[in-house]
């Protein structure tokens, strides 16, 4: 079976098959992890075009509050809406992007926020979660999970950082990507890879190694990339 088959109709609704021309670099994981820092430095050291993507900007499209709490399937029509934007961002970014939120990052949040026994309409999910992955076929090459390791420093300008959720939504992410369905290039990186010299340097490993890499040997790499 092949990737675009293993995906259903939701892959060929979204992707109609096919790989974009401008595939990215991203970073996805929890928040206050330093995703954004290193995106950043990424671009500034790589000359990759730097793609900063807003949810709290799909939020104001629909006349939302980012801080309201909604029913899940209210706020799965959110996420549906948010990816869609991304999209939008993707069409129009140069080729050869990094980022520092995917729609493994989307989909994570997603699955986060619903608890066991609070939310009956389980096929939406799943819809969402194919839309999520497809999505990341189309756009990306290669996908590399920031972990959770730098101190959390407090700045009202950003999501409270919670070890607990974060290490919650970390694990989603890993799991998301170690899908078979994948043959986008996944890496996790080695949670005592703290500096920015570092980083940069792990990142530099996910660049130029084998993009074709399965996703299945995420955890095959060096003590780095493991």
């Amino acid at each position: 079976m092949s990737h675009e088959e293993s995906f259903g109709d939701d892959f060929h609704y979204h992707t109609k098959g096919v790989r974009s021309p401008k595939l990215g670099f991203g970073l996805c994981g929890a928040q206050r992890t330093g995703k954004t820092t290193l995106a950043k430095a990424v671009s500034e050291e790589t000359g990759m075009f730097y793609l900063e993507t807003s949810a709290s900007g799909t939020f104001r499209r629909l006349g939302k509050d980012p801080k309201a709490e909604y029913p899940f399937a209210e706020r799965l029509e959110i996420q549906r809406e948010i990816l869609k934007d991304m999209v939008a961002l993707y069409e129009e970014a140069p080729k050869g992007f990094v980022t520092d939120r995917t729609p493994v990052d989307i989909c994570a949040y997603t699955i986060g926020d619903m608890m066991r026994g609070n939310y009956s309409d389980s096929p939406a999910l799943m819809s969402f979660r194919n839309e999520c992955l497809a999505t990341l076929e189309k756009y990306f090459r290669t996908v590399c999970v920031v972990q959770p390791g730098i101190a959390i420093t407090e700045d009202f300008n950003k999501a409270q950082g919670n070890p607990a959720h974060m290490e919650h939504i970390n694990t989603i992410c890993i799991g998301l990507l170690s899908s078979d369905e994948l043959s986008v290039s996944a890496k996790v990186m080695a949670r005592d890879v703290i500096t920015l010299e570092e980083r940069l340097e792990t990142v530099n490993i996910c660049l130029i190694s084998d993009a074709d890499i399965s996703a299945a040997k995420i955890f095959q790499e060096t003590r780095r990339v493991c």
